[in-house]
C-alpha cells in the first residue's frame, strides 16, 4: 500500500516521529492514498486507520476535514425452496467511517485520543433480502427403476417416466365399500423433488464525502488519523450467503479556521 501526505502551502511533513515544534505553521494539511486500504468479508469489526498527517493549530482554533473514500460494497444470497416451502437469505455490509485527534506532547508521545464531530458517518450500507417459494425439480433417475433416496439415503425403486409418474402416490377411495372406485386421492412424494434456486449477487462501487469539525482546539501540533469499520452480516435457512466491504482510494483536506462564537441554533 502507497501513501501519499503532504502539507498545503509547500509546507512539507517529515516522516517518522515528530517532536512538537518540528511542524511547519501552516493553515492546512492533506494526506492522500491510490492503495486499495481495506477489505473484510468477516463478521470481525474494528476500527482500522485510513489516512493521517499532522498539523499545528493555533490558540482557540478549529479543524475542519474533508474525508472523500471510495467505498465498496459486495452482497450475496442464494435461496432455495421445494414443496411451496418459504426460504429467506439475507446479507448486509456498512462501512463507518470517523477522525480522530491526538495532541502531540512535547517529548512526541501522543496525549488521549477524541473524535471530531460527529463522531462517525455511515458512507455506505446496504442491506439484501431475498425470499422464494418454489415447487421444486422432479429429480431423474440415475438408474432404469431406481431414483435417490433423500432421506434415508442409497436408492429406492422408483422412476420418473413419461406417461407414468411414480412420484405421486393414487390412492383409490370407495365410499360406498361397494367394490366400485369412487375417486382417486393423489399425493406427491417430496422426496422426488430437487430444490430450484434464485441468487442475486451486486457489487459497488462508488466515493462518498463527508466534512468533519473540531472545535475550541488548544495551541498545539496534532496526530490527524481517519479509521474506518466494515460491518458484515449474513442469515440464512437452506439457502447461503455472503457480504463484504472494501475501502479503496481516498483523500483528506484539513484546514485550521475560526468559527463565529455567536449562537445561531447551528453553531458548535
Amino acid at each position: 500500500m502507497k501513501k501519499f501526505v503532504f502539507t498545503l502551502l509547500i509546507a512539507v511533513l517529515a516522516t517518522g516521529t515528530a517532536l512538537a515544534g518540528d511542524l511547519p505553521n501552516a493553515k492546512g494539511s492533506a494526506a492522500i492514498t491510490g492503495a486499495t486500504i481495506i477489505e473484510k468479508t468477516d463478521m470481525t469489526h474494528s476500527w482500522d486507520p485510513v489516512l493521517s498527517t499532522k498539523i499545528q493549530v493555533a490558540q482557540q482554533k478549529e479543524l475542519t476535514f474533508d474525508v472523500a473514500l471510495q467505498c465498496g460494497l459486495f452482497t450475496d444470497t442464494l435461496v432455495r425452496s421445494k414443496g411451496g416451502t418459504r426460504d429467506q437469505s439475507s446479507a448486509e455490509a456498512g462501512i463507518d467511517v470517523r477522525v480522530k485527534l491526538e495532541r502531540i506532547n512535547n517529548d512526541g508521545t501522543l496525549g488521549e485520543a477524541f473524535l471530531a464531530y460527529p463522531n462517525s458517518v455511515t458512507y455506505a450500507k446496504r442491506t439484501q433480502d431475498l425470499m422464494a417459494k418454489f415447487q421444486g425439480i422432479f429429480q431423474t433417475c440415475e438408474e432404469e427403476g431406481l431414483v435417490p433416496d433423500l432421506v434415508n439415503g442409497g436408492y429406492r425403486s422408483e422412476c420418473i417416466d413419461y406417461g407414468e409418474n411414480t412420484c405421486l402416490d393414487v390412492t383409490a377411495v370407495d365410499n360406498e365399500n361397494d367394490g366400485v372406485i369412487d375417486d382417486y386421492v393423489v399425493t406427491l412424494d417430496e422426496a422426488c423433488l430437487d430444490y430450484e434456486e434464485v441468487r442475486l449477487a451486486l457489487d459497488t462501487l462508488n466515493a462518498n464525502a463527508f466534512n468533519f469539525v473540531s472545535p475550541n482546539l488548544e495551541q498545539g501540533e496534532y496526530q490527524v488519523t481517519v479509521e474506518a469499520e466494515i460491518t458484515s452480516n449474513t442469515s440464512t435457512q437452506n439457502g447461503d450467503a455472503a457480504a463484504k466491504g472494501m475501502v479503496g482510494m481516498g483523500s483528506m483536506v484539513v484546514d485550521e479556521v475560526r468559527f463565529i462564537k455567536a449562537d445561531t441554533g447551528t453553531g458548535m
